[in-house]
């Protein structure tokens, strides 16, 4: 089947609609509430004005070293959010949110081997290509083979794209299944969806900035002190929320049109 991208926003804008209460009570929990605790306690360091390349990569590389606790257990509470919406969203059953939240805090644990298992072999590619390369000594091959790297990269984030749909939706707990799931359901779509991801992120860019200046300046008005923190906290975590919760409803979106109707739904089709 020819990944629709039409159909793939309007489906999930309808996802949005219909379970809004639930997106708001769901991604508010796992998605607004970490996100503006992050932003508060964890602040982007501000580099000072004419810092050396060199010097800001260092302080970037400081920022990210030591708050990897924070990351992993920020990663770790979305990655659940993400899941229980996938369920919520797209589980014809209609499960409580009880009943979802269970279902993401199953999932979890396959979805960090899945993405460990695609790491380490991505890692260990890489490692042998700049190794073979680094032989030769050109350093334009080496430029080129890492640009083939990147490359490479992108197309097997599209091709397990769809690892939470897999785990939440079809519940599938075996990593290597779902890995090999989402490789399949993606087949022959990986340049549309490559194209629509990089649409998505072109627009929520943009909406972000937009909003984001607008209401950067009203808060600008309440000072750099407390009150001043507290206001730019709320508008990341809001932005961050709106733009995670319509990512999770397209996925589940891409997930109804590649891998076409459930069997519960055919069944009840036919009851």
């Amino acid at each position: 089947m020819k990944f629709d991208m039409n159909r793939a926003w309007r489906e999930a804008a309808e996802m949005v609609t219909a379970n809004r209460e639930v997106l708001l009570i769901v991604a508010g929990l796992f998605f607004f509430l970490p996100g503006m605790a992050f932003a508060l306690f964890v602040p982007t360091p501000a580099p000072a004005p004419n810092l050396p390349p060199e010097a800001a990569m260092q302080l970037v590389v400081k920022f990210y070293t030591d708050n990897a606790a924070w990351f992993i257990v920020m990663a770790i509470i979305q990655t659940i959010g993400i899941l229980t919406l996938l369920a919520l969203l797209r589980d014809h059953a209609k499960p409580t949110v009880g009943e979802a939240l269970r279902r993401g805090l199953s999932g979890l644990l396959p979805y960090l081997a899945s993405q460990i298992l695609v790491a380490f072999a991505v890692a260990i590619v890489l490692s042998l290509v700049i190794a073979i390369v680094s032989t030769t000594g050109i350093a334009a091959l080496m430029g080129i083979f890492l640009l083939i790297g990147l490359v490479a990269m992108i197309y097997v984030m599209i091709k397990i794209s769809l690892v939470p749909a897999v785990i939440a939706i079809e519940r599938q707990s075996n990593p290597i299944a779902v890995l090999k799931r989402s490789w399949e359901l993606t087949k022959g779509n990986s340049g549309r969806l490559a194209l629509f991801f990089s649409l998505l992120m072109l627009v929520f860019g943009i909406i972000a900035l937009v909003i984001g200046g607008i209401l950067g300046i009203l808060v600008a008005l309440l000072g750099e002190g407390t009150s001043g923190q507290i206001g730019q906290a709320v508008i990341s975590g809001l932005i961050g929320t709106v733009a995670t919760a319509f990512f999770v409803a397209i996925l589940a979106s891409i997930h109804r049109q590649l891998a076409g109707p459930s069997s519960e739904t055919i069944t009840q089709t036919f009851e």
